[in-house]
């Protein structure tokens, strides 16, 4: 039988978020690209919020800037991210995606959005503000990826 316990609650919300992100690697796969989740959140990331410091991104995803680096400098590398500095801060990268990326990650993104509005289709409007009230509060103190 499965309880509604809160231990049980935050282990199904750590799988939904995963496999959420594990969806969208794999559409992005589908187009030839093998990407990591965290790759994957970062060009989520960037599709949601264009012109983003690495700094931000970091932040965003509660990553390292260190280990954030190497994850952008590879997606750089295989032309799916652009750096440039910033013209008011010389020491800010601002990071955007490239037309390649936009054509991967837009696929991605619909089909993860198509999978969400089936999950709260049947869901009353009061149901729904809860899910998202509870989402709102869980971002602010736990990691993306």
């Amino acid at each position: 039988m499965i309880g509604s316990g809160r231990d049980q609650l935050v282990v199904r919300l750590l799988f939904v978020g995963r496999r959420l992100l594990e969806f969208a690697t794999e559409e992005i796969e589908g187009e030839g690209e093998r990407l990591t989740v965290v790759e994957t959140a970062a060009l989520l990331a960037l599709r949601a919020f264009p012109s983003m410091s690495q700094t931000e991104l970091a932040a965003l995803l509660r990553r390292d800037k260190t280990t954030l680096s190497r994850t952008l400098a590879r997606l750089e590398e295989s032309g799916l991210i652009a750096a440039r500095m910033d013209p008011i801060d010389g020491r800010r990268r601002i990071l955007d995606l490239t037309e390649k990326s936009r054509a991967l990650v837009a696929p991605a993104l619909e089909s993860i959005t198509n999978r969400l509005e089936r999950a709260v289709s049947g869901m009353t409007v009061e149901e729904e503000k809860a899910c998202f009230l509870l989402i709102e509060r869980m971002m602010t103190d736990v990691s993306v990826v």
